[in-house]
Formats: structure tokens, sequence, C-alpha cells
């Protein structure tokens, strides 16, 4: 199948969020949202696919989409009605083990995702501005639920842990070494995306994810499309039919990508989404 024809062809357009659907000011713009509305409209799926949770998702967003790829691909839901398709997590006692490692190591920020919520203990959300620039910490004060006690909490889950997050500031970064000492830990994968570091259960991925829902929803993968930015968007572009690179992405994801559209600043999403709409409309 020939560009023009795999474009045409798109059935699910999966996307990143922050750097990638999201410009710099964290927000989507009225013409992202538009241009996804004319592709929902025209019966492609919309998904995001993002590290945040739910709650973290813009609710203008949720109202388009009808799938959503959740904490780096830990949980799969449909949105309409929600309902939970897939779920990967740590035990609660093994996501005891990945935040007291982080907590002996780094007294940054750390996140913990239970259930599918996302908690940080008072006293390190109080010290946010130590680690993390002001918008980072509006961000996580917002989105993050404070517990005086995380790990009572974690132990509580009735699920189990999505993940555990940690974001580092630029200086503990450059003597950042976690790859290699993590033999302590469940078997488990960790990705980074601009100093925030995610430990998550094996298997775990975008990418796993994505092709899991394009198996319930039988579409093939070639009639996906999927944007990102960071490493944790690689696998997901990489096996799609039609990945994209942001401008602002990695040259690591750029090299992986079929294309390069504009920047996240330049609704990047929506020009290329744009074509794929032009492109289906000469079908017609």
């Amino acid at each position: 199948m020939n560009t023009t024809e795999q474009w045409k062809s798109i059935s699910l357009i999966a996307m990143d969020m922050d750097m990638t659907l999201l410009n710099s000011k964290k927000e989507i713009t009225a013409k992202s949202l538009k241009t996804l509305r004319r592709a929902a409209d025209a019966g492609i799926h919309i998904v995001p696919a993002s590290g945040r949770n739910l709650q973290g998702i813009d609710e203008k967003l949720l109202q388009i989409a009808d799938y959503a790829i959740l904490i780096n691909g830990s949980m799969i839901v449909s949105l309409h009605p929600y309902k939970v398709l897939m779920l990967n997590t740590f035990s609660p006692e093994e996501g005891l083990s990945v935040y007291q490692f982080l907590r002996d190591r780094y007294p940054e920020a750390i996140s913990v995702f239970i259930d599918g919520g996302s908690y940080m203990e008072e006293d390190q959300k109080q010290q946010l501005s130590r680690f993390v620039n002001a918008e980072m910490a509006a961000f996580y004060k917002k989105n993050r639920i404070s517990v005086a006690d995380i790990k009572a909490k974690i132990l509580q889950a009735k699920y189990g842990i999505n993940k555990v997050g940690l974001v580092l500031n630029e200086e503990t970064q450059k003597d950042f070494r976690i790859h290699e000492d993590v033999s302590s830990l469940p078997p488990c994968v960790m990705v980074n995306s601009g100093g925030a570091y995610d430990i998550s259960p094996k298997n775990t991925g975008k990418e796993p994810a994505l092709r899991k829902l394009s198996e319930l929803l039988h579409i093939p993968m070639e009639q996906v499309m999927a944007f990102g930015d960071a490493e944790n968007d690689i696998d997901m572009i990489r096996t799609a039919g039609v990945g994209i690179a942001m401008a602002n992405a990695t040259e690591a994801v750029k090299k992986t990508a079929d294309a390069v559209t504009l920047s996240n600043d330049q609704d990047g999403v929506a020009a290329a989404v744009e074509r794929v709409l032009d492109l289906k409309m000469q079908k017609l």
C-alpha cells in the first residue's frame, strides 16, 4: 500500500498528550479540537494515549474520544459508556517495593498511580517547587491527590499499582543511574519523558496497549495513525501503519516516524489529521 492509500485508510488515531496534542501551555487549541471532532464525525476512532490518568485528560477531548490508553498503557478504557477493557498493574506489595526503592535513592517528587488515581505524599507536594518549574508544580498540585501516608494507601489498593513516577530536577538527572540498579525490583519497564521517569509492570507500554485496542476493534495496525514526541512514544509510532513525530520531538522519535508534522505549538496533530480527512474526501 502506498503512502497516500495508507493515509486514506486510517480508522484510528492515537496521540500522546504532553508536547504532542497539548501546546506548551498544556492546552488543546480550538483548532485541534475542531479537527479531531471532524475526524470522529467521519468515523475515525480518536484515542488519547498518555502517561496521564483519566482525570488528567481534558474533558473536551474526552467528549470526542471513544477510547483512551492511560498511564503509559497500563489501562485501556472505553469512554461512552465508561468501561475498563485492560488493566496491567503491580500488586500492592510490588508497588510498595518500587516506591521504597525510589524513595531511598531520590528524595524528589514521587507519584504513585493506584487503582487509576494519582497520589503523592503531602510533604512532597509542598516541596514541588524544589524539583520542577512553576508550571509543572501547578499541574502536579492540581492532578495529584494528597495523602499523609502513601505506603498505607499503596497497600490498600483494590486493583493494583499502575505505575510509580519520579520527576528529577536538572542537577539530579545528570547523575541518574537507576537503569543500572533495578535487579531487586519486580519485573518492570521504565520510560523517560523529559525528566519524568515512570516504572510500570513488565509488558506495559503504549505500543502493546494500542495493539490490544486495535485487536478489540478489529482494526489492522496498518489503519492506525500514532503521534508522539518522546521516548515512550517510539514503539507506538514504529508499530502504527502511519507513525508521526512532532517537529519538537527528539531525534530518536523523528528517525522512527514515517513523517514529521508541525510542532505542538503549531497544531501539528491537526495538520496531519486534516491531510487524512482531505484524502478521504478524495475517495468520495
